[in-house]
C-alpha cells in the first residue's frame, strides 16, 4: 500500500511540473491614448486577438494597462463619449499595422495611442494645429 501512495504522489508531482512548463507567462501592455499630445481621461480600450478581447478605461493623463494578457496578436481600438475613432499606436514602424501589438509571453509592452481627430467625439480643439 506504501508503494501505490509513493507511486500516486510521484506521479501527481510529476504532472504538476509539466503543466507548470507547458502554461506560458502571460504579457503586459501599458500606455496612454491622446489627443495633440493630451492624456485623455475616460477612453476605452479594447484589444482584440482572433480568440479574445479585452477592455480597460483610461485614467490620469489617458494612462492604460493590461495585465494577464496571453501572448499573440491583438488590434486595438478606443471608444469615447460612445464614439469609436480612428486611432494608431504612435510606433507601429516594426509591425507596419498601425493598429497592431504583438504581445510576447512574460514581457511588458508600452505602446501610446493616437486619437488623430476629434471630430464627432466631444473633445473639443482644433484638428488642423496638430503638433
Amino acid at each position: 500500500m506504501k508503494k501505490i501512495w509513493t507511486l500516486l504522489l510521484v506521479a501527481f508531482a510529476a504532472l504538476t511540473v509539466v503543466s507548470c512548463e507547458q502554461e506560458p507567462l502571460p504579457g503586459k501592455l501599458v500606455g496612454d491614448v491622446s489627443y495633440q499630445n493630451r492624456g485623455i481621461v475616460g477612453v476605452t480600450v479594447t484589444l482584440t486577438s482572433e480568440t479574445e478581447t479585452f477592455s480597460t478605461t483610461t485614467i490620469a493623463d489617458g494612462f492604460f494597462k493590461f495585465e494577464e494578457l496571453p501572448a499573440g496578436d491583438y488590434i486595438v481600438s478606443c471608444n469615447y463619449n460612445g464614439y469609436t475613432p480612428e486611432v494608431y499606436f504612435k510606433y507601429y514602424e516594426k509591425s507596419g499595422n498601425p493598429r497592431l501589438v504583438t504581445v510576447l509571453a512574460g514581457d511588458i509592452h508600452t505602446r501610446n495611442v493616437i486619437i488623430p481627430s476629434t471630430e464627432d467625439i466631444g473633445l473639443g480643439g482644433d484638428d488642423d494645429d496638430e503638433d
